[in-house]
């Protein structure tokens, strides 16, 4: 079992980039097999939290997904049965 992987900030900051019409991707690290995948982000929604499978090993991973007023993105990204 591998640990949650950290929040992260994504590199499509600032508030140009918050646009609802173009989707956003941020990389994270699977928490089952460490590969690293693209996620798609609403940058529209402040707080979201969401389950997507992983596009490598295909298990469930827990997204928590948080954009800042100034367009920064942080994501957190844990395994099905950690809390």
């Amino acid at each position: 079992m591998r640990e949650e992987t950290a929040l992260a900030w994504g590199q499509n900051a600032g508030p140009d980039s918050r646009r609802a019409d173009v989707p956003a991707f941020e990389s994270i690290q699977c928490p089952y097999c460490g590969e690293t995948i693209e996620v798609v982000v609403d940058e529209s929604v402040e707080q979201q939290q969401y389950v997507e499978d992983c596009q490598v090993c295909c298990r469930p991973i827990n997204l928590s997904v948080s954009v800042q007023a100034d367009g920064r993105v942080g994501i957190r990204a844990w395994a099905e049965n950690e809390a």
